[in-house]
């Protein structure tokens, strides 16, 4: 039998498929149990800053879900910032290349993918200017450089 306080319902859809939906129903029937794990985790000020004017499950979930788009989007813009910015100055290549990667990873995780040639380029670009010779070789080749033989030819630089 449904629950007749379910935000959600079920019905057939004009192509006479089963479809549900999440009705807007008093945010007063659901608020214990939506907040519940989301207060434990923030401060009482910071949830009741973003959801104090909801009035519907519906207003939570839009309210909730512009609040971590926005955290989200400047997740990216830092992310974006450090691989833009990370240098290799005393790390050694592997680590220098690791960090990076951890980096692009984060940002795959947030839905930004970096390619391996992205990726190489950012490698490159915080490199000092001992390893010149190196980035010149591996941008002017007429063929695609993988990741791999780019941080070889690297670690090869760095042995000498």
């Amino acid at each position: 039998m449904a629950n007749p306080n379910s935000p959600v319902s079920t019905y057939i859809n004009a192509d006479g498929k089963l479809s549900s939906s999440i009705s807007s129903f008093p945010l007063a029937n659901a608020l214990p149990n939506v907040m519940s794990n989301w207060e434990r985790r923030t401060t009482p000020t910071r949830n009741h800053k973003h959801v104090a004017n909801c009035e519907t499950t519906f207003d939570l979930w839009k309210t909730l879900e512009m609040h971590f788009l926005i955290d989200s989007k400047a997740r990216i813009l830092h992310l974006r910032n450090l691989l833009q910015t990370t240098r290799k100055e005393k790390l050694s290549i592997n680590d220098y290349a690791r960090k990076i990667k951890e980096v692009a990873g984060s940002l795959t995780a947030s839905g930004v993918v970096v390619n391996d040639e992205e990726l190489l380029m950012y490698i490159l670009d915080g490199l000092g200017t001992e390893y010149d010779a190196v980035v010149a070789n591996l941008t002017s080749r007429s063929g695609d450089v993988s990741l791999q033989e780019a941080q070889f030819l690297l670690h090869k630089h760095e042995m000498r």
